[in-house]
């Protein structure tokens, strides 16, 4: 299972886990990294990647999304799930 969001600056990023946004100084935000896992875990993703994997856009605002397998077509399917 991987995660798929959006930092505060508009990139794009996928995860092996569930990105947990914070807020750290003045605006400073960023996604926080659990316990068990590293920087090797997350991915940077090319802009517009998300929107071509599940079929909408996704901004900052957005919570992640849980990509949960490929379909037939290729395209990958989200946890319809409210996380």
């Amino acid at each position: 299972m991987a995660w798929v969001a959006v930092e505060k600056d508009g990139i794009e990023y996928k995860c092996n886990f569930k990105p947990e946004r914070i807020k750290r100084k003045k605006l400073h935000f960023v996604f926080l990294i659990p316990d068990g896992y590293s920087i090797g875990d997350v991915c940077e993703l090319k802009a517009g990647t998300i929107e071509k994997l599940i079929g909408k856009k996704l901004t900052w605002e957005d919570e992640p999304v849980e990509i949960k397998e490929r379909q037939n077509d290729g395209k990958f399917t989200r946890n319809e799930k409210e996380v």
